[in-house]
């Protein structure tokens, strides 16, 4: 029950009005529960945003209550009005504050973990993590998943550069390229520490980056956790920011740069219409000051 007690997650399913979508989009939602109800004891908590009561209603009778079943685990679930994303994920940390527990996992409707021998921990974490206790992870405020589909998330080549530390290690490194999908946040309110909540006039794509800037900004650490690897149940396709992307990603770094240019945070190309990069070194050098960039504690 350590688990249950440490680590409670808040994930937004938010509605859309697409009905194609729709449908696969809870369909992948279904799957997330029974994954994350199978494989731990984390409580999940639900902010059903733009969802109906015949659209719960449904979704219950389809898919074998798992809602109920979540909830009658120590979770909740509760109808809201649509929202835009980064308001969502701004009531699910404040909710997550007033919680009790110390790690809120932050989460859309379709992330889950990559869970064979070859993935390291996987759903092992949290258990590792809650027999290691807090002191162990001293200076990891904020963590998320390694994404195997992005650059550099070749899992397979970083644990055989040295086999031994991550098989025997929980390894965090410096990363500010959080994905929103799914990430990790230490309860600083129990911490009596700044609580992180990004700007809500932010309404653009890209909150995921707004919150590790701000929290960064904060003196909070950002890291990438190489011992789980993030799987999402949904293709880009059927996100719910279609095409695009980078021309949303681009706009977004070029507005989070202008916002922390007083924290030492640019673009690195900032005339160039192709590169969405942001220049963080000096960013780093006045934020991040005497926080570790790595930390490794053994895994119990």
């Amino acid at each position: 029950m350590e688990v249950a007690k440490q680590f409670g997650a808040f994930v937004t399913s938010f509605r859309p009005l697409d009905e194609i979508k729709w449908s696969k989009r809870r369909k992948a939602f279904a799957q997330q529960i029974v994954a994350w109800l199978s494989n731990t004891d984390v409580c999940l908590h639900f902010r059903l945003s733009g969802w109906s009561q015949a659209d719960l209603d449904t979704f219950e009778l389809d898919y074998a209550g798992c809602l109920s079943r979540a909830q009658k685990l120590g979770g909740s679930v509760n109808l809201v009005p649509g929202a835009m994303l980064i308001h969502n994920r701004i009531e699910c940390l404040k909710a997550f504050y007033a919680s009790d527990y110390d790690w809120g996992i932050m989460m859309d409707d379709d992330a889950v973990l990559y869970e064979k021998a070859q993935h390291n921990s996987a759903w092992r974490l949290f258990p590792e993590m809650a027999k290691n206790g807090q002191a162990a992870y001293a200076e990891v405020d904020v963590f998320f998943p390694n994404n195997p589909g992005k650059p550099g998330g070749g899992f397979n080549v970083k644990y055989s550069a040295d086999p031994q530390l991550y098989a025997e290690n929980h390894v965090f490194e410096r990363n500010p390229d959080l994905k929103g999908s799914m990430f990790v946040v230490r309860n600083f309110r129990k911490a009596r520490r700044h609580e992180v909540l990004p700007d809500p006039s932010f309404t653009i794509h890209g909150e995921d980056t707004l919150f590790a800037t701000e929290a960064i900004k904060r003196g909070c650490t950002v890291m990438k956790c190489w011992n789980i690897n993030l799987k999402e149940l949904v293709g880009e396709r059927d996100s719910h920011f279609g095409g695009g992307r980078f021309t949303a990603m681009r706009e977004a770094h070029v507005r989070i740069a202008e916002m922390y240019k007083g924290d030492g945070l640019r673009m690195r190309k900032p005339d160039d219409q192709s590169s969405k990069t942001l220049e963080r070194k000096e960013f780093y050098a006045k934020c991040w000051k005497a926080r570790p960039t790595k930390w490794t504690t053994p895994k119990p």
